[in-house]
């Protein structure tokens, strides 16, 4: 099994992998078929970027699946600044809508808190383990 590392403004998708990231205030979209095997994650900065990275990940995975696909949603560190929180919680409406009007099921969600965020995303039976980084910000 390929270990693949993303870092922001990235995504990838494959089979027989296992995805790595971690988020600090980003957004990650994690797709996936269990027909096919096939998964895909994402690791947006903001709004702007997750519509981008979002379309063009879905659109490259709906080329190999059976259109069948679930979603898992995560997000990272809720500061006490109103300009990040603003920000990621515009990048997280965005994501809870975008996978409503694609018709993809959100099955799990990590959001919000005051935690950065490890994400292993595995192909095999599609988990994610989810490793909160330890310091805590000041709220």
């Amino acid at each position: 099994m390929k270990d693949i590392n993303i870092i922001i403004d990235q995504f990838f998708i494959g089979r027989n992998i296992t995805i790595r990231t971690i988020l600090g205030s980003c957004v990650s979209i994690c797709l996936f078929d269990e027909v096919t095997g096939l998964i895909g994650m994402n690791h947006s900065l903001n709004k702007k970027s997750n519509e981008i990275l979002s379309l063009k990940m879905l659109k490259e995975m709906r080329k190999l699946t059976s259109n069948k696909l679930k979603a898992k949603l995560f997000d990272g560190i809720i500061s006490n600044m109103n300009l990040t929180t603003k920000i990621a919680n515009d990048n997280i409406k965005f994501s809870e809508e975008f996978l409503k009007k694609e018709n993809i099921k959100i099955v799990e969600k990590d959001i919000s808190g005051y935690f950065g965020r490890f994400l292993t995303f595995n192909s095999l039976d599609f988990s994610v383990k989810v490793r909160k980084i330890k310091k805590q910000i000041t709220k």
